[in-house]
């Protein structure tokens, strides 16, 4: 097992990650465990969206399969344990969500395999974006029209004919009708008219808890809308219902301020890692360079940099750009240094 793979089962320490690839380069990503796996497919199965990333950008490939007989890729890996921001990593930087391992599974297969259908269906809809059709898509194409339909009726059919031969002359009987059996109506209360929005907000309070930062206007709008619609409630005389009234729009400010933090968290870093890497280039570019100390401390600043970045959670696109262009200047300043330092 290579130092690397050692490092990424240890919890993938960014510092330590990085100084293995700055001394031993993209050949170290290229090492092969006695699972046959690459130090991406390790980093992807553990979650580690950031090493994931970090790897990546040092030149591992993203769609490489595993040497151990399944030619599983890193997404596969990253789908199957449930690793939702590690599959966004590789989706962002370009892996593809249509590759079949040796068993005919997609990343969306493993990921309905280790039970986690939100993912699964995610991964579902990038595969169908890029034309990849499956049997099971049939209802989906139905929806979206002949038009589109016919885009992937080329794929749906090859996919059918390859079941059609693997089954052999099986007929394809109609399934029976089970009886339904429904429950018995129970005369029960009904509930206050507050309970609904309140039962939304709760689920919009946990996603906004831990969620990605990404769908933060969805929640905002959401607490908008509830809170409107709170607001144009009828509740006549029910003095319990006013106070559940009350208390939810409590809670809907409560959120509200809580999500706004994070993203004040966010621009705050932001700010400071464009700071922080603009105090490294000025240093690179002047007479500092000329001690060996400041070299090692610029490398070191450049390592937290990239490390920080890599686990920011961007909730706008311009955010998303100015956190890639960041990104690009930790790695032209670490290939400048590395430039300087060859010529002292």
């Amino acid at each position: 097992m290579s130092s690397l793979h050692e490092v990424i089962l240890a919890g993938g320490n960014a510092q330590a990650v990085e100084l293995l690839l700055q001394r031993f380069g993209p050949p170290c990503t290229a090492q092969i465990d006695s699972q046959g796996e690459l130090p991406l497919h390790t980093a992807a199965k553990l979650g580690q969206a950031a090493t994931v990333r970090r790897l990546v950008r040092c030149g591992a490939e993203i769609n490489a399969r595993t040497a151990c007989g399944t030619n599983m890729t890193p997404m596969h890996l990253a789908a199957f344990y449930g690793h939702a921001e590690a599959v966004e990593a590789l989706l962002s930087m370009g892996a593809l969500p249509t590759i079949a391992d040796v068993h005919d599974r997609t990343a969306a297969h493993c990921a309905e395999e280790g039970g986690y259908a939100e993912l699964a269906n995610l991964l579902h809809s990038k595969r169908r974006e890029m034309g990849a059709y499956e049997m099971g898509d049939i209802a989906h194409i139905a929806t979206k029209g002949l038009d589109v339909a016919a885009e992937g009726v080329q794929s749906l059919w090859s996919s059918f004919n390859r079941f059609a031969a693997g089954a052999g002359e099986a007929s394809l009987e109609p399934r029976p009708k089970m009886a339904v059996s429904r429950p018995k109506q129970t005369n029960q209360p009904p509930r206050c008219a507050v309970d609904p929005f309140a039962a939304r907000v709760r689920s919009i309070g946990q996603a906004a808890e831990s969620g990605h930062l990404k769908e933060s206007m969805g929640w905002q709008d959401e607490l908008t809308k509830v809170a409107v619609a709170l607001d144009n409630l009828e509740l006549d005389g029910d003095t319990t219902a006013r106070v559940k009234r009350k208390e939810v729009i409590a809670r809907i400010e409560e959120i509200s301020n809580h999500v706004d933090a994070r993203l004040a968290v966010t621009m705050e870093a932001l700010a400071a890692n464009k700071r922080a890497i603009a105090q490294v280039e000025q240093g690179i570019n002047g007479f500092e360079l000329q001690s060996s100390q400041y070299c090692a401390e610029w490398r070191t600043t450049l390592i937290k940099i990239a490390s920080s970045l890599d686990a920011l959670q961007c909730a706008t696109e311009a955010q998303r750009t100015e956190r890639k262009a960041l990104l690009a200047r930790v790695d032209a300043a670490e290939e400048e240094l590395k430039k300087r330092e060859l010529q002292a």
